[in-house]
């Protein structure tokens, strides 16, 4: 009896949870609508690839995404009353990152989901879709394993079944037929490895298979693959960034010229990578914007054209999406089950001709305008070949001047950017006229590296208009701008690093020229563009350097190489973001040279605020400012007269003598053959802080490399009387010394706080003096660090050395391109080190070092050539000017000025 009441006591008490859950569960009424009713706004996330490796196919969905909804709504945005709140998500092409931006969509409310271009993000986003009860329609995804994957997932483009069928045609008997699938080991590639076995394979042909690693970048194993199977037909699926050295491995193997190869990829965009194998390839496009002539088409193209794009193989995709969106919305008005049984049978017309979802397995079925399952239908594809292109985009349409003047070669209009709830850009307006010089200036943070960001197409501005010539780019990938006439340096050197200073120059000329991207063809196949290359070279005093690796160059040297780079490819809007940063005093006077020709000849130049002379209007006085404060323009700056502002006074040292924490006795080192350190030899002492000076170029930075171990190296290094210099890099880390690289080298893709822990060795990480230094750090702990500003990448970058109890702190340009006021706080922190932990500091600040450096090892042509109290140097004018190369008049030097 007892026991019967317990059961009765915990049934009341189930029914009552029951009641007071359901009490609480939101329902259609706690938003102001009755069951049945039309909500005022119904959510829409569109996930899908805005960068990656398929950014191109994104690109094509977006735009006519964006047109069928004009379409669809007529303009209005709203279905029936009820506005469409569109949510775009990039997920880079990598599932996890989808499914994290659905989760967060789904939490908020969304009820339909739309994209992918990558089909492994599409299935990701479908079991989110079938868990959680929301609508999925997909698209332009073509795994075959999406159709019919679960009751909530729709498709809006082909799949790859269509291509396979139609790629049977070209074989007159298929029994008996040995077929190779060449793809990629991805979902989109295995996707169509099951639908050749089950199409083709059903009909006779034995199917065999060579699928290649996502990240391979070396494609030759894979094409002998193909010729040893010896089959009678090749498949191939492929899709992003390196499809243009696979086609060219298997047009050099001779692939191309044995054997019939079908592709269901010839969209305009990857048409250009083929190269000369364009014209061995047969092509299975579904779509081209000639394909068809019905009035929808016609209008998708008109549409997408105005606002900018081009139409190509993924456009139905989109426009075929957002109709469904409409009518899903329409009929089912938010309610998830209604929209997919409204969906299932729908039928309507399409770019590609009368459209219907099929009811079975969600899939779309065509009656095209014309027959695409045809044998004359694929000889008619065979033959096709996109329209002629310019090797870049064709310039904008102008105005007539007759009419109005013509439009500002870069025109800023309102951009914005938040990035994790922050606010980065906020109303940024800004109007760069044709061969006009512009210098963006402003304080550490306040915006200048991410406003590049944006007008580059590096990160995608939540608000605002960017138009070059008068077009609209704001959607545009970063490729799409580059052909379009976009070109910009980075704050830190971005090269090829192992090619040669000839080869990064020849590889842009070869690009501009709409040529082979390869370095192993016959040179003189390449004359124009290494003609252009060489004449590039000697226009910024380069050509001496012409076969050094590019790597092994000085850092002004670099910065040189990138300005060469961008003249080979005739850029018409350039971007230089801090063009000087961390370049020698002596050096600046060329690289200004450098930059005059340069703008001479493109016309235009658009720098960050560390111009050469710290002049907002840029080098050699011509030219305009803008001023960028906490993301804000600042429309009216006042004039800047007189000499530049003196950095905040940092504490002085004096020299010092105390036991040896370091010692280097012989020291050489060299790169890739060639010698850049000779015979070095000096002490460190164990406490204070020891500067590394010279010109640049004379190898401090390669000595600092050499004591880590990073490159090879002679010669005996000592850590507190522990041989050192036999061991690897990481061993010496372990040991205890902290290294700060010249570059920074975050990890872009992680944020501030994962960094920070990948850095953090030992029990007692010093997690506390870190916050306390570096207090914007914490605040930004969450952040991406990829989208810092380049001083609070490298307070990153001295927070991971200061973590760590090191018995030592080699650090290397820290305060390169820093603002006055991150100087300070940068000196700061080495000197609170420096109470604990001796430092040996490489530094072209001279007056970072006059007031922290107590000792100075001055080194020239690889060889220490003096050492002493760092005061003896840089008090002496004469000593400075005959070790170092520069004047000192007491103005603070490279990144501490105003």
């Amino acid at each position: 009896m007892r026991i019967k009441k317990t059961r009765l006591l915990l049934g009341a008490i189930t029914a009552t949870a029951v009641v007071v859950l359901a009490a609480c569960a939101p329902s259609v009424s706690d938003e102001g609508n009755a069951k049945g009713s039309a909500p005022s706004a119904i959510s829409v996330g569109v996930i899908t690839s805005e960068t990656g490796a398929l950014a191109g196919y994104g690109s094509q969905y977006l735009d006519a995404f964006k047109a069928g909804l004009d379409y669809a709504t007529d303009g209005t945005g709203a279905v029936d009353g009820m506005k469409l709140d569109i949510d775009y998500r990039d997920d880079a092409g990598d599932p996890d990152t989808a499914v994290t931006a659905a989760k967060d969509l789904i939490g908020k409310g969304t009820k339909i989901l739309m994209g992918s271009a990558s089909s492994g993000v599409a299935l990701a986003v479908a079991e989110q879709a079938a868990q959680n009860k929301v609508l999925f329609i997909s698209g332009p995804a073509a795994a075959d394993a999406i159709t019919g994957v679960n009751a909530y997932t729709f498709r809006s483009g082909r799949q790859s079944a269509q291509d396979v069928a139609t790629a049977g045609t070209f074989l007159d008997d298929i029994s008996g037929k040995k077929i190779t699938v060449f793809a990629q080991n991805s979902a989109f590639g295995q996707g169509n490895e099951a639908a050749v076995k089950a199409i083709l394979g059903a009909k006779g042909a034995t199917v065999n298979s060579v699928l290649v690693p996502e990240d391979a970048t070396e494609f030759t194993p894979f094409a002998q693959q193909i010729l040893q199977s010896k089959p009678d037909l090749v498949f191939v699926a492929w899709a992003g960034a390196t499809s243009g050295a696979m086609w060219q491995a298997l047009s050099q193997q001779g692939v191309l010229e044995s054997i019939p190869v079908v592709t269901g990829l010839g969209d305009s965009p990857t048409f250009g990578a083929y190269g000369e194998a364009s014209e061995k390839i047969n092509f299975l496009s579904y779509y081209f914007p000639g394909a068809n002539d019905n009035d929808v088409n016609k209008t998708m193209i008109e549409m997408i054209t105005k606002a900018g794009g081009t139409p190509d193989l993924f456009s139905p995709d989109g426009f075929n999406a957002a109709i469904m969106l409409v009518h899903a919305v329409k009929e089912g008005k938010g309610d998830v089950d209604a929209m997919v049984k409204a969906l299932e049978g729908f039928s309507f017309d399409g770019p590609k001709g009368k459209t219907t979802v099929r009811a079975s397995d969600h899939a779309l079925r065509r009656r095209c305008t014309r027959p695409s399952w045809s044998r004359r239908t694929a000889r008619s594809h065979r033959s096709w070949r996109p329209p002629s292109r310019p090797t870049r985009s064709p310039p904008p349409r102008r105005r007539s001047s007759m009419t109005a003047p013509n439009p500002p070669a870069l025109r800023i209009s309102g951009l914005g950017l938040q990035i994790g709830g922050a606010t980065i850009l906020k109303d940024v307006d800004l109007a760069v006229d044709s061969g006009a010089l512009v210098g963006v200036i402003g304080p550490n943070g306040a915006g200048k590296t991410t406003l590049f960001n944006a007008v580059s197409g590096v990160v995608r501005p939540t608000a605002g208009r960017i138009e070059m010539d008068g077009t609209d780019v704001t959607r545009m990938s970063v490729a799409q701008r580059a052909r379009a006439g976009l070109g910009r340096t980075f704050q830190t050197s971005s090269l090829f690093p192992r090619l040669t200073v000839l080869e990064n120059v020849r590889l842009a000329a070869q690009a501009a020229a709409g040529g082979s991207y390869s370095l192993i063809r016959f040179p003189r196949r390449s004359d124009a563009a290494t003609g252009l290359a060489w004449d590039t070279l000697r226009a910024v005093g380069l050509d001496h350097k012409a076969q050094s690796p590019a790597g092994d160059i000085s850092h002004g040297d670099k910065r040189k190489l990138e300005i060469a780079v961008l003249l080979a490819v005739r850029p018409r809007t350039v971007l230089l973001d801090e063009p000087m940063a961390g370049v020698a005093s002596g050096d600046v006077p060329g690289l200004v040279d450098s930059i005059r020709t340069f703008h001479r000849q493109t016309g235009l130049h658009a720098a960050d605020g560390r111009a050469p002379h710290r002049r907002a209007d840029g080098p050699g006085g011509e030219g305009r400012g803008a001023v960028l404060r906490r993301g804000h323009r600042v429309r009216h700056p006042a004039a800047h007269h007189g000499r530049p502002a003196r950095a905040e006074r940092l504490p002085r040292k004096c020299g010092m003598t105390a036991d040896v924490i370091l010692r280097v006795r012989g020291l050489r080192a060299s790169i890739a053959g060639q010698q850049v350190v000779e015979d070095v030899t000096f002490d460190v002492p164990a406490h204070g802080i020891t500067a590394l000076l010279g010109r640049n170029g004379v190898g401090k930075t390669s000595t600092l490399r050499a004591i880590m171990g990073l490159i090879q190296r002679h010669g005996e290094v000592r850590l507190a009387g522990e041989r050192i210099d036999g061991l690897l890099t990481h061993r010496i880390a372990g040991r205890g010394v902290g290294y700060v690289p010249e570059d920074r080298e975050v990890f872009a893709g992680l944020t501030v706080a994962e960094n920070l822990a990948l850095a953090e060795r030992g029990r007692h990480p010093r997690r506390d003096l870190v916050a306390a230094l570096f207090p914007d750090l914490v605040a930004r702990r969450a952040q991406r660090a990829g989208t810092l500003s380049g001083g609070q990448q490298q307070m990153v970058s001295v927070a991971r050395a200061l973590l760590n109890e090191n018995r030592i702190l080699l650090v290397d340009e820290p305060t390169k391109g820093l603002a006055p006021k991150i100087v300070a706080e940068v000196a700061e922190a080495l000197e609170e080190a420096a109470k604990t932990v001796p430092i040996l500091l490489v530094e072209q600040n001279l007056e970072v070092v006059r007031r922290l450096a107590g000792d100075a090892v001055v080194i020239a042509g690889g060889r220490v050539v003096h050492t002493g109290p760092a005061a003896a140097i840089l008090d002496d004018p004469g000593m400075t000017r005959r070790l170092l190369g520069v004047h000192v008049d007491g103005i603070p030097l490279d990144g501490a000025d105003a």
